[in-house]
């Protein structure tokens, strides 16, 4: 989605392509993130140490400021599907992370 908007101090015009804060499909995806971290019983701190992430981005996409790329729904997903944890996940990419998560 493009947005065009003005500057506040001299007016040009600048465009903007990230959807924007208010965006319903974002509000919808961000709902099922929450959704999906309440299945796995893991707190936003936890899927950033998880992803090695910072906190800021795991609580943008919880609050819908920002997408949430479609790997990370999708490893999620998954996991809830198939009862598995992070370390079983980890442990299966043959991927040796000191976790503080189950």
């Amino acid at each position: 989605m493009e947005v065009k908007t003005s500057h506040p101090v001299d007016g040009r015009t600048l465009r903007r392509t990230r959807p924007l804060p208010h965006d319903p499909a974002l509000r919808k995806r961000a709902r099922k993130f929450s959704a999906l971290l309440k299945v796995l019983d893991m707190s936003q701190t936890q899927v950033g140490r998880f992803l090695d992430l910072d906190g800021r981005t795991v609580r943008r996409w919880a609050s819908g400021d920002r997408p949430i790329p479609i790997a990370v729904e999708i490893v999620l997903t998954y996991m809830a599907r198939n009862g598995l944890t992070p370390k079983e996940i980890l442990a299966a990419c043959k991927i040796k992370r000191q976790l503080d998560v189950r």
